[in-house]
């Protein structure tokens, strides 16, 4: 075949793609896609008129939030960002929206309407540069590379012109040095690594900027991050690392099983076509921000519309659905975190008219949807598929003030099959529980910081005289504990402090010094090391506030009584959660019937722990506090013991 019928028949084909293209008016990205599809379809590059075509179509899927307040928001941050370091960035920030108010004539704007036809050329052609010619996407098929690296958008946000180029100039001289290196000059993983290692400097400070904007952050507000959500870093570096050639996307669960809160993360394809996560500006690849966490569900955002997702189905029902899976842009990659199963479930009688029904996990407070099945009607069922293990869902139906129960809680272990946790009454137990929420690691590091901690007295200011009189022996393992009084041999003392164990900084949440049951007057608060207003923290009665003194140095915190008083005892609480059952406080117990609450009693605490008799077995559980508190958990209990999810 000669090249001039070659050129002929690729003119053709040319000329019958863009014919086959569907006409969009306006408002559907019709102008816009047009004039870029025609513009390679004139250019006679068949791989970029595709990938012209698959941004166009997806174009048209894709909004944004947008006001003219909300740019002046986004100009705002963006110079507080370029001004201010945490944390003196979030004193600026409440100022911002002192000075601009609520949000006002808040629209959504589709993308199509946003973007120029020059802007999506400019696009186009520097990730198919970075695609064919640089150094760290070689190895994308083509799907992937329209995925990972073409896409002028990350999530939800507001749409950027310009930014691949502005980020690139940043960023990219960074990753670039590694083309010297023959053995990594080529490597995705590598030129995360890299680039990542600079985005670090930004600092990891997890706060929500602005919570009243109720907004995905656009770049432009992201540009030299201070502050932000899991979701914000991700986003950030994701541009960066497109912007410089790097394939990257973000993967995310919508609620921990086990715990509050959802979590956003970042992926690299690396050139074994393996995705190895890390977080911007926090972990590097294969890293991991929550080693170790259960998950029950994880999704990719995509740029492409998915089809088997809960907004594509439900198309052509227009149910109402779960905001949090109500997108065409996420994707179940769950197989690529954990070893899942399948769940069927028996539904009862409930919306029977419903098309879906849900699988919920606990967030402290209520149930969350994390996934959706379409229901069988013929024996009122729905399998749910790939789904963590060790974890306990609620199947959920969706109503207007949110989840109602589909079925009994149901724990899916990793090995043994399935069980309902259905409540037995006629064999009933007694429960003894001290906490509402699981003690997590860090909590518990918190109280060990304590252990080998002493108490002294004295009669000079700067404890010259000083006595030891009690020691923290082991870890307290709940609420407060009090130590007794011994070395002082009856004499009085008007300076009593907490020293820290050597070489650990001093942290305690609350200190009482007591005297036949009743705590001792404090006339001044003191500390070792510069003078610390915090110091009073110690003795100010809320057990979640803490002092915590700047180093290991000096590491102490006490008290002037004013006077030589007598001590006979110490009470004393670690930094904590303040989750331990409290005495004088107010709980009750329930249980879950059918997915509904029932109160399996209430009671005063008159010690550390709570006894409830004749409380059916079998059944999931929750400890409420009634005088306060957000954070209470789901458990079983058998044979004595507590079994947090």
């Amino acid at each position: 075949m000669t090249d001039a019928m070659r050129h002929v028949l690729v003119s053709v084909a040319l000329g019958l793609l863009l014919c086959a293209l569907p006409a969009h008016g306006g408002k559907a990205g019709g102008d816009v896609g047009d004039e870029v599809i025609a513009h390679y379809a004139k250019l006679g590059d068949a791989e970029k008129l595709r990938a012209a075509r698959f941004l166009v179509s997806n174009m048209r899927l894709h909004s944004f939030k947008d006001s003219p307040l909300l740019d002046k928001y986004y100009a705002g941050i963006e110079q507080i960002n370029k001004k201010y370091k945490y944390p003196a960035c979030v004193e600026q920030y409440d100022r911002l929206y002192e000075e601009l108010g609520r949000l006002a004539d808040v629209k959504v704007r589709s993308d199509a309407d946003a973007l120029t036809a020059a802007g999506l050329i400019e696009n186009i052609d520097m990730a198919f540069a970075d695609w064919r010619n640089g150094l760290w996407a070689r190895h994308l098929t083509f799907d992937e590379f329209c995925e990972y690296l073409l896409p002028y958008r990350v999530g939800g946000e507001k749409v950027t012109p310009g930014w691949r180029k502005r980020m690139r100039d940043r960023y990219f001289f960074r990753a670039e040095a590694l083309k010297t290196s023959d053995d990594v000059c080529h490597s995705a993983y590598w030129a995360t690594f890299t680039v990542n290692e600079t985005l670090k400097r930004l600092g990891l400070n997890v706060r929500r900027v602005l919570p009243q904007l109720d907004v995905d952050m656009p770049l432009q507000a992201l540009d030299n991050i201070r502050m932000g959500e899991c979701r914000d870093y991700s986003v950030f570096a994701a541009y960066v690392m497109r912007a410089c050639g790097i394939p990257v996307g973000v993967d995310f669960t919508p609620q921990w099983p086990d715990r509050a809160l959802n979590h956003y993360w970042n992926v690299v394809l690396d050139n074994t076509g393996k995705n190895v996560p890390f977080l911007g500006a926090d972990s590097n690849p294969e890293y991991s921000t929550k080693p170790g966490q259960k998950m029950a569900k994880v999704y990719r955002l995509t740029f492409a519309r998915q089809p088997q997702s809960l907004h594509a189905l439900n198309s052509k029902w227009n149910e109402r659905v779960p905001d949090v899976l109500n997108s065409p842009f996420m994707k179940d990659v769950s197989d690529e975190y954990f070893r899942g199963k399948n769940l069927y479930v028996p539904l009862n009688d409930l919306h029977r008219d419903d098309k879906f029904a849900y699988i919920a996990v606990f967030n402290n407070q209520e149930w969350v949807p994390v996934d959706f099945a379409v229901v069988n009607h013929k024996d009122r069922s729905a399998t749910f598929k790939y789904l963590g293990c060790d974890v306990v869902y609620l199947p959920v139906y969706w109503g207007r003030n949110g989840c109602i129960p589909a079925s009994d809680p149901i724990l899916l272990p990793s090995v043994e099959r399935a069980r309902a946790l259905v409540p037995n009454k006629a064999k009933p137990q007694t429960i003894r529980i001290s906490r509402k929420y699981p003690l997590f690691r860090r909590v518990l590091g918190f109280r060990r910081m304590m252990k080998g901690g002493v108490f002294e007295a004295a009669n000079s200011p700067d404890f010259s005289d000083a006595v030891r009189c009690a020691v923290i022996k082991g870890v307290p393992l709940r609420g407060y504990d009090t130590l007794a009084v011994s070395g002082t041999d009856g004499k009085l003392y008007r300076y009593w402090r907490y020293v820290a164990p050597k070489n650990r900084k001093c942290e305690a949440a609350e200190i009482s010094f007591l005297a036949a049951g009743k705590e001792v007057e404090t006339s001044s608060i003191l500390c070792g090391g510069k003078a610390d207003v915090s110091a009073g923290k110690a003795f100010d009665g809320d057990k979640l506030s803490y002092y915590g003194s700047a180093s290991a140095k000096d590491a102490w915190v006490g008290a002037d009584m004013g006077r030589p008083v007598a001590v006979d005892r110490i009470a004393y609480i670690p930094r904590n959660d303040d989750n331990d059952v409290v005495p004088g406080h107010t709980y009750e117990l329930s249980y879950f019937d059918g997915g509904v609450q029932k109160s399996a009693g209430v009671q005063t605490a008159t010690s550390g722990t709570l006894v409830f008799e004749n409380v059916p077995s079998g059944a999931l559980y929750i400890l409420h506090h009634l005088d306060g508190g957000t954070e209470e958990r789901i458990f079983t209990y058998e044979d004595g013991k507590i079994n947090w999810y």
